[in-house]
């Protein structure tokens, strides 16, 4: 995935009010870098998510189907489509559970017992290139805040002990991968309650981005933190849909601008509440002062961090 303009050119950009103060819109740009990171430093050959369905049976030999759906926060269609892929490429095989033949259970073959440390330094690499910013303890107090966002719907999950503790993989309670695509995931569902097909976050985003200004494609990418190609596809279903207007730029008209519809400035008052109740009830396992400083700490990580990649860091 192509990174945002923001974190192509090593300029901290500042984020659009209210985008600045949205925990859901920083987790989704820490995301972003995330991604472009495990694509430098793990490949393409695993994705988090099998990764996480890798850690979770080499750390809990035998778990219930169920069990291993919950601990690698996939949902079942999700899952069964993930461990059909590893079977596929020989990383796991079903058997029979050790304690009860009745039951079949996923099991690692030889060699990904062997592969999956190397990738789990893989991993660990990710982590340590992501969070390079933050000396030990502040890292230690991002993770536990993040770990109690991404876990406020499962907190029996998040203290769950491996059954296996001499698997050496990285647990994911306190594993930046899997923190952050299981606090999307919360993020994702609170937004289908409360806002639901009215727009996406990433439609909101470029609505935020566009209040009350007229700006090029790149900029409104840069503010919205969208890579080039999805801020352009966002837009074209935004015009599609009477939202946004292009226009050729006054001073320059070899170039285009957009703007928000004049109809659009009702429909963005309408969805900012709903917005910042899907903010409210992101934060809501954290007092004030934790929101502040995990949305403080993210902003760090995915701004610096963003500048340091940019130049082959």
């Amino acid at each position: 995935m192509p990174a945002p303009e923001s974190l192509q050119s090593g300029v901290e950009q500042p984020l659009s009010s209210p985008l600045a103060s949205s925990l859901g819109h920083l987790l989704r740009r820490t995301q972003q870098l995330h991604t472009l990171h495990w694509s430098d430093l793990v490949g393409s050959g695993i994705t988090g998510a099998q990764y996480a369905i890798l850690t979770v049976v080499a750390a809990y030999p035998d778990a219930p189907r169920t069990m291993v759906d919950q601990l690698a926060a996939l949902d079942r269609s999700t899952s069964a489509d993930v461990i059909s892929r590893l079977e596929a490429n020989s990383w796991i095989e079903r058997g029979r559970a050790t304690h009860d033949g009745r039951r079949r259970a996923l099991t690692l073959t030889p060699p990904a017992q062997v592969g999956l440390h190397v990738i789990t330094e893989q991993v660990r690499s990710v982590q340590e290139r992501l969070l390079r910013d933050l000396d030990e303890a502040v890292r230690d107090d991002l993770i536990r805040l993040l770990a109690t966002v991404a876990y406020a719907d499962a907190p029996k999950l998040r203290a769950e002990p491996p059954a296996n503790p001499g698997a050496g993989v990285l647990p994911l309670p306190t594993t930046a991968t899997h923190l952050l695509r299981r606090a999307e995931q919360r993020h994702q569902r609170l937004w289908s309650a409360h806002v639901g097909g009215a727009a996406t976050p990433t439609q909101y985003a470029v609505m935020c981005a566009l209040a009350g200004r007229a700006l090029d494609q790149k900029t409104v990418s840069s503010l919205a933190s969208l890579d080039t190609s999805t801020a352009a596809d966002v837009i074209s279903r935004l015009r599609r849909q009477d939202i946004v207007v292009v226009t050729p730029d006054e001073r320059d008209r070899r170039r285009n601008v957009v703007c928000l519809a004049p109809a659009a400035h009702g429909a963005l008052a309408d969805l900012t509440p709903r917005a910042e109740t899907v903010h409210r009830e992101l934060c809501s396992p954290l007092d004030a002062e934790e929101a502040e400083r995990l949305k403080s700490l993210l902003r760090t990580v995915s701004l610096r961090s963003g500048s340091a990649l940019s130049h082959g860091g």
